[in-house]
């Protein structure tokens, strides 16, 4: 009896996977494993140099949270009992002002750490690693230009909040009713924030690494990212807010001891250092956090802004042949 004709799946070739990630149109798995593989394949330029910007930045309030201590403990003595209430005055001031210090350097650190891992995975999709020296000496050049954009982003974003929140409560208040002012403030500022939603996505996300890997200035890498993102609207956002949830979670697991680090200062430290020992625990906190997280959610950006090349530019095609010729192809369009 003859045999029954036996049908094969046509043999496809493999996909070719020089680096982090293979070259075709990247999946959410492709993307988050890449940004955890960049990681691993680079520990030192990235979680490694992370940790030692943010270290860098932190310095200031750190040194800053010492300084509140101090403070404390000198204006805790021979005070009259008229001058408690400027002293408690003063102490709020110091905090107010630890607290924006942190904020600001931690943002300048961000900056920085972003520019560092965007160099990095760039060089790590056709599998080249690099050394921190290196993502330093390349990167440092373009740290004015992403200050500029965070300047300029950052600007926009409160301006597109804050604005029709400003409209809406002076109509409300023109029209001498309070209730009417609160309702179109909180109307107008939903509309606000989804257009900033809207915006972030179009126009920021892949702004920094368009910045970095094609060395071109802030007007272009915002219209660069507008381009990338034409189309892609909902896929960018999803993995995003992916990525932001699991380093949000995995942030406040890492902040836990440091949390109750800094309640047991509030309670076991004398009156005038609990404060101090409250805010150096938060820095600490903050130094840890963006060491280890940071490079992780650059890490997404970046391979989110290699996936869009893939897919409107081909980029996937040449990025092989150029990686032979001792070039990144992600450093220039």
């Amino acid at each position: 009896m003859p045999e029954a004709p036996h049908w094969q799946h046509p043999w496809t070739p493999p996909t070719a996977r020089p680096g982090v990630v293979p070259l075709r149109p990247l999946t959410l798995g492709d993307i988050f494993g890449g940004a955890l593989e960049t990681i691993r394949r680079n520990g030192a330029a990235t979680v490694g140099m992370a940790l030692l910007v943010t270290l860098a930045f932190m310095l200031v309030p750190i040194a800053g949270a010492v300084v509140v201590g101090a403070g404390d403990l000198v204006s805790g003595f021979d005070l009259q009992a008229g001058e408690s209430s400027a002293a408690v005055s003063l102490s709020d001031v110091s905090v107010f002002v630890a607290s924006l210090l942190s904020s600001v350097f931690n943002a300048l650190a961000t900056i920085v750490i972003v520019g560092l891992i965007v160099r990095v995975a760039g060089a790590a999709v056709v599998g080249r690693p690099m050394r921190p020296g290196e993502a330093w000496a390349r990167t440092r050049r373009r740290l004015p230009a992403l200050v500029g954009l965070a300047l300029v982003t950052g600007l926009a974003s409160v301006a597109v909040v804050v604005l029709p929140v400003g409209v809406g409560a002076g109509i409300g208040l023109a029209a001498g009713s309070r209730a009417l002012a609160v309702g179109l403030a909180l109307l107008l500022g939903v509309a606000g924030v989804v257009v900033l939603v809207w915006g972030w996505v179009r126009l920021v996300l892949l702004a920094a690494p368009a910045l970095v890997l094609e060395d071109i200035g802030v007007r272009r890498s915002l219209a660069r990212a507008r381009e990338l993102s034409r189309g892609q609207f909902w896929r960018l956002f999803g993995i995003a807010l992916l990525a932001q949830l699991a380093a949000g979670i995995v942030g406040q697991v890492i902040a836990v001891p440091f949390a109750v680090g800094g309640i047991a200062a509030v309670f076991l430290l004398p009156d005038s250092w609990s404060l101090a020992g409250l805010l150096l625990t938060s820095n600490v906190a903050t130094v840890v956090t963006g060491g280890l997280i940071g490079p992780f959610t650059a890490g997404i950006t970046a391979l989110q802004y290699v996936d869009q090349r893939f897919r409107k530019e081909g980029l996937d095609i040449t990025l092989l042949e150029e990686s032979l010729g001792g070039t990144t192809p992600t450093d220039r369009r």
